[in-house]
Parts: structure tokens; C-alpha cells; sequence
């Protein structure tokens, strides 16, 4: 791209990290993010939420969740949103209580809103299939409740 004047962005590189991450290439698209400051490239939360949700897909949650230490130990903020693929992929793993525990953690220290951690704990039930894990919605709401 360069030899024919095409100066890559953070939109090419993220391109490139989704399409590594969505192909299970994941330790190449990490060294690829983790390369963007050399590039002179500042990396966007999609670039982040490529890899974790890579991370999650190939049931690596417990990666995601470094993932999102690494993301703030960098000086980022996740958003709701990343958060939600870890959560996601945690409770895919059949890790519900898991879950449900890291969704109260990040409600008690006001990283997400009230509303959204809720009807997160209704999705995470949705992907437990509450009669499999005889986890229904009203025990979901009653260990998110308990402080």
C-alpha cells in the first residue's frame, strides 16, 4: 500500500487486527495492536473489541479478561460494550455465576449503568438456557442483588 501512496490508518489496521482475530490468529493481531504505537497509530475500542471478541469465540474468556487488565493498564477505558463480550463469552463458557459476579463487580464500582448490568443479567440467563443450568431469571436477579 505504501509504494503506491496509500498511507494506512487506524481504520486499515484495525481492518487487519478483526480479520487476524476473526480467523483465530489471535496472537498476531495482538502483536499487531501492541505494534500500532510504533506506526504512529492509536487504536480505537472496536480494535479492542476485535480481539476480545476473538478471544471469546475461540473460548479463551479467561484471555479476554487479561485483555481488558492489559486495556487499562495502558491507560484505556473499556466501555460497556467490551465489557459485554467478556461478560458474554464468560457466561458461553457455562460460567454463568462467573458472570453474573463480574457484572456485579463492575455495577458496584459504577463502570457500567444500573440499567445495562440488569438487562445483562437477563442476556447471560438467555445463553445459560435457564432450565439446563436451572438458572432462571429470578435467581440471576437475586445473586446480582446481593451485596
Amino acid at each position: 500500500m505504501k509504494d503506491k501512496g496509500f498511507k494506512p490508518n487506524v481504520v486499515t489496521y484495525t481492518s487487519l487486527v478483526t480479520g487476524l482475530a476473526r480467523e483465530g490468529n489471535l496472537d498476531e493481531g495482538i502483536d499487531l495492536l501492541e505494534g500500532f504505537k510504533d506506526l504512529g497509530i492509536t487504536p480505537t475500542m472496536i480494535t479492542f473489541r476485535s480481539i476480545m471478541s476473538g478471544l471469546c469465540k475461540a473460548r479463551q474468556a479467561d484471555r479476554a479478561i487479561d485483555f481488558l487488565g492489559y486495556m487499562v493498564c495502558k491507560g484505556w477505558k473499556p466501555d460497556e460494550e467490551c465489557y459485554g463480550t467478556v461478560i458474554r463469552g464468560i457466561a458461553s463458557e457455562g460460567l454463568a455465576e462467573e458472570a453474573l459476579e463480574l457484572l456485579k463487580v463492575l455495577d458496584a464500582r459504577e463502570l457500567v449503568k444500573k440499567t445495562w448490568a440488569k438487562n445483562f443479567a437477563r442476556k447471560i440467563c438467555y445463553i445459560q438456557k435457564a432450565e439446563k443450568r436451572k438458572l432462571d431469571y429470578e435467581k440471576a436477579v437475586k445473586a446480582y442483588n446481593k451485596k
